[in-house]
């Protein structure tokens, strides 16, 4: 998020914020997977 503030702050181009929202889009999906797989394998468990 620090990058994503600082990018706003310091005028950077739209090109280079979308960038950085794709990134971080992509992190959280990422995350977000790996946090699902956890939860099926729990709830399979039970």
């Amino acid at each position: 998020m620090a990058r994503m503030r600082s990018a706003l702050l310091d005028g950077t181009n739209a090109t280079d914020i979308r960038a950085e929202f794709e990134r971080l889009a992509a992190e959280l999906e990422t995350h977000l997977d790996c946090e699902e797989e956890q939860i099926v394998a729990a709830l399979n468990a039970w």
